[in-house]
C-alpha cells in the first residue's frame, strides 16, 4: 500500500485516499448479504467488503464500537493491523503516509511541473519541479523482483540527494 500511496500523493490532482488506505486496512470477504443475494450479485454490487470498521486499536471491536456487536464484522487481522500500533510502531503504512501528506503540502507538489522519466516496465520515475523550489524525484517498484536504478538517468539533479520519504 505505501507504493500506491506514494504513486498518489507525488502526482499532479487530487489524491483520493478510500477508508482504512492509510493503514493498509484490506477488504474483508466474511461479511453478511452474500447468501441473501447470491454470490454474483453481492460481488458486483456490495461496498460491504470495503467498509468494515475502521481498526483504531486492538480492543474489542477493533475500538469501533463499545457495543456487543458492530453491523458489519471487524477484520480479525485488527489485532495486528490497527491505528494504534501503527502510531507506536518506529516504521508502519501510518507513518509513511503522513509523511507523504506533509511532502504533497510542498510547493513543487502543488505547482509544479512533472516528466516521466521511461526506466522499465516494473520501475516508475518521474521528477516533479518548481524553479525556486526544492526537486523531488519519484522512484516506484511496481513489480514483485527488487530493482537496481542508474540515477544518472536524471541528468539536471545534483549529485548529492537525500530520501525525503521510503
Amino acid at each position: 500500500i505505501d507504493t500506491i500511496n506514494t504513486l498518489l500523493m507525488t502526482l499532479p490532482g487530487i489524491a483520493v485516499t478510500y477508508y482504512g488506505e492509510e493503514i493498509g486496512m484490506v477488504d474483508y470477504k466474511n461479511v453478511s448479504g452474500v447468501e441473501a443475494v447470491g454470490s454474483d450479485v453481492f460481488i458486483d454490487f456490495s461496498r460491504d467488503p470495503e467498509r468494515t470498521p475502521f481498526q483504531w486499536d486492538d480492543e474489542k471491536n477493533a475500538g469501533f464500537s463499545s457495543g456487543e456487536s458492530t453491523w458489519l464484522p471487524v477484520n480479525p487481522n485488527y489485532v495486528e493491523l490497527n491505528l494504534e500500533k501503527q502510531k507506536q510502531a518506529e516504521r508502519s503504512h501510518y507513518k509513511t503516509y503522513q509523511e507523504l501528506v506533509k511532502l504533497r503540502k510542498q510547493e513543487t507538489f502543488r505547482k509544479g511541473s512533472i516528466q516521466m522519466i521511461p526506466y522499465n516496465e516494473q520501475v516508475v520515475t518521474f521528477i516533479r519541479e518548481l524553479p525556486g523550489h526544492p526537486t523531488f524525484v519519484t522512484v516506484l517498484n511496481l513489480g514483485p523482483r527488487e530493482q537496481q536504478l542508474d540515477l544518472s538517468i536524471f541528468t539536471r539533479l545534483s549529485p548529492e540527494l537525500s530520501v525525503a520519504v521510503a
